[in-house]
């Protein structure tokens, strides 16, 4: 493989003795680039017991990378070399064999490896003492090494925020941890357990002080993948591994960083850079996304020149709005990249993707029943066409007042066949299309403008059953367009999508980082309320969770990136085609 100047130059250029950061743009084949300099250092090693540990915060990233070393070493042993997560690297090189002396565990038949546990486990290693009105079992507490607080992780998030909010007396943080060190002498530790003890098992434990030392001594050098997902926790262990021989190559992108929940700031990983005499190296050539592409992820961050590995002369970056649902521009993102079968919706959380999963909210007023039973009329989908059935019978109903029997078709009492009942139904939704009445792209006063030129003439048409004859003619079936949506797109409006039937992936921001896309569409909250999950968040502020999380969405993609966000304002509208994209109208 050809790799570029700024590859090789990590790749032959540094050393294992020299603390480094590899600053990768979002697809600079740094996993590439990692296994190969890796590679090298396996088929030249010669510092035995000694090794180097490569790790990652996730078992597919470890994997893709371990994978890699061995198609280069073809079959050539990685020991004494460690590739996996950071959690394992920890939990198998420190805590486990240090676990008799720091804690009372007796192990399992001569094995003191501790179990993993997580929040939900059920454990009951209890607090003596009831706190918000229970006992606390220890694995459902963290300890924070920045603050030293605790926070709760309890199945009740009600109470979960409560106690966070506490300031705790002395008794409760004794009882808490007396709790903690019960589940722990037990064998059982959370990852973020699993932390606490292993920085201070190498830090502030005299009776662990050498041991140090001896891991500096077994891994010469750390080279930690996707860096820009460091805790403060983990920063304070390899600074403990730094401080007593071991050098560190960070390899990441700080733009990426989307963890605050977890503790993870930028700013820490700066500083700690900053601290210990880096050298920085750059990549910044994109081998993913064409330039159109890159150049909207690099003014989100207003961050400099990345180029990409191709140029399309087509737009590849659009703006999609809805009036109501995102889910109103999914038929119109499945046109857009129709070519392609790698297609990704992408929302901040689980609450946005929700809303692409459900029909959009159910016609309220007799001109939303009505609109909807034409607009989702479909003879080919029965589906489609009970529901335009029942839309349209809802909409008779509210507007002719006679008894109906309890049926889903809202058949009026006078009739005695419902079969009869339901062709009229039928007939008048014909009769209605077959005046063009279909008219996706109109607003809502001319729709109704036309509409009731039309409807007034119901009464007259030879489908029309002899009982309701008079009724029909006396009644006034003329419609208003909606309080404050007379200039709306009536396609855009309690419309039933059957786009939904298309098949998309759906996933979180945090879902998709490391992920290669041929398209993605990021979707925007409705409103301004709730963090980073409105477009305007993402291009208020470059230093903000928000617009990183933009970042590694609109990174994912190849050849087509669109956000979808509600119906634009005309500066609004200016503010994202400054940023690169094509707005489509409604």
């Amino acid at each position: 493989m050809k790799y570029t100047d700024e590859q090789f130059d990590y790749i032959k250029r540094t050393k294992i003795t020299e603390n480094v950061f590899l600053n990768a743009c979002p697809g600079s084949g740094k996993t590439e680039t990692i296994a190969q300099r890796v590679a090298n250092e396996i088929e030249s090693w010669a510092n035995f017991p000694s090794g180097i540990a490569v790790l990652s915060f996730t078992k597919s990233a470890a994997k893709e990378i371990e994978h890699r070393i061995k198609e280069k070493i073809k079959g050539q042993s990685t020991y004494p070399h460690f590739i996996g997560t950071f959690d394992s690297f920890i939990l198998k090189n420190i805590v486990n064999p240090l676990a008799k002396d720091i804690s009372k565990y007796e192990g399992d038949n001569g094995d003191y490896s501790f179990k993993v546990v997580n929040y939900n486990s059920q454990l009951f290693y209890l607090t003596e003492y009831p706190h918000g009105y229970q006992k606390i079992s220890g694995h459902q507490v963290e300890i924070d090494n920045r603050t030293g607080r605790f926070k709760f992780h309890l199945p009740n998030q009600d109470a979960n925020r409560a106690l966070n909010a506490m300031v705790l007396e002395q008794w409760r943080k004794d009882d808490i941890y007396r709790a903690k060190k019960k589940c722990r002498d037990a064998g059982f530790l959370t990852h973020k357990d699993i932390e606490y003890l292993a920085e201070s098992a190498l830090t502030t434990r005299t009776i662990t002080q050498d041991y140090a030392k001896k891991l500096a001594t077994r891994f010469q050098l750390i080279i930690v993948d996707e860096c820009q997902d460091l805790s403060f926790e983990q920063l304070s262990i390899l600074k403990a591994m730094m401080l007593t021989g071991t050098k560190l190559h960070f390899v990441g992108d700080l733009n990426q960083a989307i963890y605050e929940f977890r503790d993870v700031d930028p700013n820490d990983i700066i500083n700690f850079r900053t601290d210990n005499g880096f050298r920085e190296i750059q990549l910044t050539k994109n081998f993913r996304s064409c330039q159109k592409i890159v150049n909207i992820a690099t003014n989100i961050m207003k961050s400099g020149s990345i180029e990409a590995d191709f140029t399309s002369t087509k737009q590849s970056c659009f703006v999609l709005q809805y009036q109501d649902s995102p889910s109103e521009v999914i038929s119109q993102f499945n046109e857009l990249t129709k070519q392609y079968s790698n297609r990704v919706l992408v929302a901040r959380g689980h609450q946005t993707l929700n809303q692409l999963s459900v029909v959009d909210s159910r016609p309220e007023k007799p001109a939303e029943f009505l609109l909807s039973s034409i607009l989702n009329f479909d003879k080919t989908s029965y589906i489609s066409i009970n529901q335009s059935l029942i839309d349209f019978s809802e909409y008779i109903k509210n507007k002719v007042k006679l008894e109906t029997k309890s049926n889903d078709y809202n058949c009026p009492q006078i009739i005695e066949s419902e079969l009869e009942w339901r062709l009229f139904l039928y007939n008048s939704i014909q009769y209605l299309l077959s005046n063009g009445l279909k008219l996706e792209t109109s607003s809502w006063t001319d729709w109704c403008k036309k509409l009731n030129a039309v409807i007034i003439n119901l009464h007259e048409q030879e489908f029309v059953l002899t009982e309701i004859y008079e009724a029909l003619k006396k009644s006034n079936l003329k419609i208003q367009s909606p309080s404050r949506k007379a200039s709306n797109c009536i396609s855009n409006y309690h419309r039933k999508n059957h786009a939904l039937d298309i098949k998309l992936r759906k996933s979180t921001i945090h879902g998709v980082k490391g992920e290669t896309h041929e398209a993605t569409m990021l979707i925007s909250n409705p409103t301004r309320s709730g963090t980073g999950t409105h477009w305007s968040h993402w291009i208020k502020d470059k230093t903000s969770e928000a617009a990183r999380f933009a970042y590694v969405a609109s990174s994912r993609p190849k050849y087509i990136l669109v956000w979808c966000v509600k119906n634009l304002k005309p500066k609004e509208k200016i503010e994202l085609e400054s940023l690169g994209f094509e707005v489509l109208s409604c």
